[in-house]
């Protein structure tokens, strides 16, 4: 019914022991006009410099205009962008599509263990690989 990104560390744990919530995987699915317009209606500041670059593809300065607009964005994560305040609105429809599989938020060095193990010394290898001694 709602989306929040990153709850305080004691809503997180009501939400996990409550077992009725989903994670957020991070996967998002939609349509460039979908998001596009989300992002005029909600952060027209961000909009507005993801336009001027558009409207300068394929032209001598775009790598230039890329630069300049690029830079001048605020750093927010689509989540706190558009996730959070989209979902309950009925003019942008939100659905959750419960995932049959694991997921693992590759984030960290450690992840990487959890997901392929390690060998007698302790080491993750993933690929060819040949000692050296």
């Amino acid at each position: 019914k709602r989306f929040h990104e990153k709850p305080k560390a004691d809503i997180a744990r009501e939400y996990v022991e409550a077992g009725t919530f989903y994670w957020n995987s991070g996967i998002f699915v939609w349509k460039a006009e979908t998001i596009l317009e989300a992002l005029a209606a909600l952060e027209p500041e961000m909009y507005e410099h993801l336009k001027k670059i558009a409207d300068r593809y394929g032209r001598p300065d775009y790598v230039t205009v890329f630069k300049r607009e690029f830079a001048a964005i605020r750093g927010k994560s689509i989540d706190f962008a558009v996730m959070e305040r989209a979902a309950g609105d009925p003019s942008r429809e939100v659905i959750v599509i419960e995932a049959p599989f694991d997921w693992d938020d590759v984030g960290s060095w450690q992840a990487l263990s959890r997901l392929r193990g390690t060998d007698e010394n302790g080491n993750t290898i993933a690929g060819k690989y040949q000692i050296q001694e």
